[in-house]
């Protein structure tokens, strides 16, 4: 494996046999077997910051309550950075609306994120991952082929975070009741 974090993807192309090779903006050519291309979200943050609003590198800063800094302004979504943690996909973004229409109509309610692994439905190959929050101890790596489970340990052993692909995606659920909350 091999990782080209910070670089552009210039090209992709046939390679040598059925190598696939990538060509970065540095010039540098990889050839692979198989790519995994992931791409990131970055809050835009820029009208909130000039408004003198609390923003850190992963989002707008808000409490369990989703307020800002400032008392009458709250954020959720993927602008949102929720006690440290910025969770940018569906489920987090439903419960933060929840909470959200409660404390708007006068019932503070802080939010809770569960388990919720993040779901990358693709036909060749599902992927399924939940990664810890801190840096495990060890991991414990299962595999027949495609189908792949990695558990995230903490140093007493219990589950922390997981990554799973092919057949084990059939036990998210099973791990997702086994997991620590994302934001409890």
């Amino acid at each position: 494996m091999r990782l080209a974090l910070g670089r552009g993807l210039e090209r992709i192309a046939l390679g040598t046999g059925e190598r696939v090779a990538l060509t970065l903006d540095d010039h540098d050519v990889i050839e692979a077997d198989l790519v995994l291309l992931a791409t990131g979200l970055t809050p835009r943050t820029a009208l909130a910051a000039s408004a003198g609003l609390e923003v850190t590198a992963s989002g707008i800063a808000v409490d369990r309550t989703l307020q800002t800094s400032h008392p009458a302004i709250f954020a959720l979504g993927d602008a949102a950075c929720v006690d440290g943690v910025n969770a940018m996909y569906v489920q987090p973004l439903q419960a933060s609306a929840k909470a959200l229409a409660k404390t708007l109509t006068g019932n503070p309610m802080p939010v809770h994120f569960g388990a919720w692994p993040v779901m990358v439905k693709t036909p060749l190959l599902p992927v399924v991952a939940y990664p810890p929050r801190v840096t495990p101890a060890r991991w414990r790596i299962e595999s027949d082929g495609a189908d792949m489970s990695a558990l995230a340990e903490d140093k007493d052993g219990r589950l922390i975070g997981f990554a799973l692909t092919g057949g084990c995606v059939r036990r998210k659920v099973e791990l997702s009741r086994a997991a620590p909350a994302l934001l409890g």
